[in-house]
């Protein structure tokens, strides 16, 4: 573990995988309702997760938000 700086954090959380496939349209076909010519980017999203959300998938987000200059909410009960 000496090359790893936190074991903690390599783990990424299920709402970050499939927030990376609706971005690569790869899952979801009512994405394509939301662009239906398909040549505009989309640039916000809103996710709104029933039941409360982790600091994890928190951090998740917030990392592809960054990377792939978006805005991305994150929102939950």
């Amino acid at each position: 573990f000496k090359e790893v700086p936190n074991v903690f954090t390599q783990h990424t959380s299920l709402l970050s995988n499939l927030l990376k496939k609706i971005l690569e349209k790869k899952t979801l076909t009512e994405i394509e309702t939301l662009n239906s010519t398909g040549k505009e980017k989309i640039e916000n999203y809103t996710i709104f997760c029933i039941g409360g959300c982790t600091f994890e998938e928190l951090r998740d987000i917030n990392s592809i938000s960054k990377s792939m200059k978006l805005n991305i909410t994150l929102g939950s009960t």
